[in-house]
């Protein structure tokens, strides 16, 4: 492998550390530069031809891509702000935002390093020290959101997720006891976050025979389905959806689908139609759907 492959296989962006490490010597980086196909980003940084330009910002901003971008390229759940997120050294003396300014006009959110996160040798954070900032940078439902994701996609464990909320304030530390990895959107940990906040029992990611999985059931046949449109979004999933709703209420659930702003913006709404089904009982089975249901 020669330095260009190594170095598009590594995020297209590599320090001249990164490259000695892996075997490569100056004069192997010199002659590479000299033939035009490698670029020198800033001191002791090259870059290929058609580098990501977010990396590039960042290590001439004198840091790393972090906090929510790195989550969002392992399609974590995060807030959408659509501004780049760099960690600086911790006691870093410039500006990322004032070295970057001429570039472009969109502002750097900028993260400065917890103790024992020194700069690494690569353009793009681990996950773990970027979601340790992306909890502090997001609303605590959203930080929880993003646990959720990060360990139901398998990228931690409950023990690893411990360790990184480990040294961050006390606040955020707590947020270990809201955790639950089964949740599949961030929709789902934001409804179920609030449900508990009104101390309404719940369920999530229940298997109902004949029907399949849903994300939250309350009480006995109360089910929640939560429509995000990331993850909703063509045409097979909608007749999926509807079909799995009929057979439901086929067998007598009472289903409310909710959409991404339903939960987001119009939770208040939502939330009291779901009290007034609970405080009627229409969550439990009567004793003559019970006696329909499980009759033998």
């Amino acid at each position: 492998m020669d330095i260009l492959e190594f170095t598009a296989r590594n995020g297209g962006v590599v320090s001249l550390r990164h490259l000695h490490a892996a075997g490569f010597s100056s004069p192997d980086v010199s002659r590479t530069v000299s033939r035009g196909s490698l670029h020198r980003v800033v001191r002791g940084w090259v870059a290929v031809d058609g580098a990501p330009p977010l990396a590039l910002r960042a290590i001439r901003a004198g840091g790393r891509v972090s906090c929510l971008d790195v989550l969002r390229a392992h399609r974590i759940w995060s807030v959408n702000d659509r501004l780049p997120h760099v960690r600086v050294g911790r006691h870093s003396g410039h500006s990322p935002s004032a070295a970057d300014g001429r570039r472009s006009k969109t502002p750097i959110v900028v993260h400065r390093s917890l103790r024992s996160q020194p700069l690494g040798d690569r353009a793009v954070d681990p996950l773990p020290v970027a979601l340790a900032h992306a909890v502090l940078c997001q609303p605590w439902m959203d930080a929880v959101a993003s646990l959720d994701s990060a360990m139901n996609r398998g990228y931690l464990s409950f023990v690893q997720v411990a360790e990184l909320l480990d040294p961050l304030p006390a606040s955020s530390r707590r947020l270990l006891d809201l955790i639950d990895p089964t949740c599949e959107s961030g929709l789902e940990t934001k409804a179920r976050l609030s449900l508990k906040a009104v101390n309404i029992p719940y369920r999530t990611q229940v298997e109902i025979p004949m029907a399949g999985r849903v994300d939250i059931l309350i009480g006995d046949r109360l089910v929640l389905e939560l429509d995000g449109w990331e993850w909703h979004s063509d045409k097979v999933d909608f007749e999926r959806d509807r079909r799995k709703d009929l057979a439901l209420h086929s067998l007598q659930y009472q289903v409310l689908r909710l959409s991404h702003a339903q939960v987001s913006s119009g939770w208040s709404e939502a939330l009291g139609v779901i009290r007034a089904k609970v405080s009627r009982g229409e969550h439990r089975w009567s004793e003559r759907q019970r006696r329909t249901r499980f009759a033998v």
